[in-house]
């Protein structure tokens, strides 16, 4: 059925007798036309394998082949913008072809022969489409085409695990399955679920990974402008009048690096925080190589407290850096008005948070102290 934004029924959308089963997924496609995967066999009438495409007013649209798609109930499906689709769900073959609880189909519903998932896995319960081709999964699985991996996996574009993906983590998973799973801008992965643990690590019931190599660090500097000397602090007057932008400043004014920038924060997170400690200004983290240090691999753009951590998006003295291996690696900090600076040797980073202290004297550095 198809609702009005009151709640009433559209009468424009009109399915005759609609589906002969239950229906798992609905996506709305940029066409306007809508994708619809479930246990059913029948669409008003007309054979449909589980799997079909709708025009906006409701009636089937011939164009996609779906008549003798997948074998079995189809779960759950994504999209990718070149109109390629995967699903997953309990079949073991679409259209005739092996295809064990996984597979990508082409914008007309055939199936993409270059995604091949061989022996597969024993069940999925979400699935989420990559720019490129790739996929990520949740599931209630414990390997994927005979490589033993727990309960959530990323793919490559033709099919195969991609095993990079948490490969620094014990590789234990979720203790049962996770039913659902939500990219965020940041490409750190939520998911969510029937379990208690990730990796070994309590988690009740969501989690979120990390997707990309990543380094985490704790950063301490103080800004002279703002800085009181009475208390030791700086003066958050900036974002007590309303002052600071939700979105940092520093990639429009030609401070960035591709890849990285364009951070921002709720309305909420520049004003008055539990406890005070409160963000002064937004501040620029760079990371550079022993072979090239004046050459950034990385940024970061974050929040300076009032008592001079630095604060990532979430609230977190934490600041992750995506896109990097661990190693050693020079670390900036740049501000808008004043003098930046830079430790003046590498530092050893990784996955476990390192604190690197600019007040402190006996942290060696190039560049002002201010």
């Amino acid at each position: 059925a198809s609702l009005n934004p009151d709640g009433s029924l559209d009468p424009t959308f009109d399915p005759g007798t609609g589906f002969n089963g239950s229906v798992t997924d609905v996506i709305l496609l940029p066409d306007g036309k809508i994708l619809v995967s479930g246990f059913f066999t029948d669409y008003n009438g007309t054979t449909v394998g589980r799997l079909a495409r709708l025009n906006a007013d409701g009636s089937l649209d011939a164009t996609f082949i779906s008549g003798t798609a997948a074998n079995n109930t189809i779960l759950d499906m994504d999209v990718w913008p070149d109109g390629r689709i995967i699903i997953s769900g309990y079949f073991t073959s679409y259209a005739g072809t092996a295809r064990s609880k996984l597979a990508r189909l082409l914008p007309d519903g055939t199936i993409d022969p270059s995604f091949t998932v061989g022996t597969g896995l024993s069940n999925v319960t979400d699935v989420l489409s990559i720019p490129g081709g790739g996929a990520y999964l949740v599931g209630g699985f414990t390997s994927y085409n005979g490589t033993s991996v727990n309960s959530v996996a990323r793919l490559f574009s033709d099919g195969t695990i991609d095993a990079s993906f948490n490969e620094n983590g014990s590789g234990t998973g979720t203790t049962t399955t996770p039913l659902s799973l939500l990219l965020q801008a940041d490409d750190r992965l939520l998911i969510g679920g029937n379990f208690v643990s990730y990796d070994g690590v309590g988690r009740n019931y969501i989690a979120r990974l990390h997707t990309l190599p990543e380094i985490l660090i704790q950063l301490q500097v103080m800004l002279g402008g703002p800085y009181d000397m009475f208390s030791g602090s700086m003066y958050d007057a900036l974002g007590g009048q309303g002052l600071l932008p939700v979105l940092e400043g520093y990639s429009a004014s030609g401070l960035a690096l591709s890849g990285y920038g364009g951070e921002s924060v709720q309305a909420q997170m520049l004003g008055e925080l539990p406890g005070g400690n409160n963000a002064v200004d937004w501040i620029q983290i760079s990371l550079s190589t022993v072979e090239a240090p004046g050459a950034p691999v990385a940024l970061r753009n974050v929040l300076i407290r009032q008592d001079g951590h630095l604060m990532d998006l979430d609230g977190s003295d934490n600041i992750a850096i995506n896109g990097i291996s661990p190693g050693n690696y020079y670390v900036s900090v740049r501000h808008r008005n004043h003098l930046g600076t830079s430790t003046a040797t590498p530092v050893a980073l990784s996955p476990l948070p390192l604190t690197v202290d600019f007040t402190d004297p006996a942290t060696s550095t190039w560049g002002a102290d201010d």
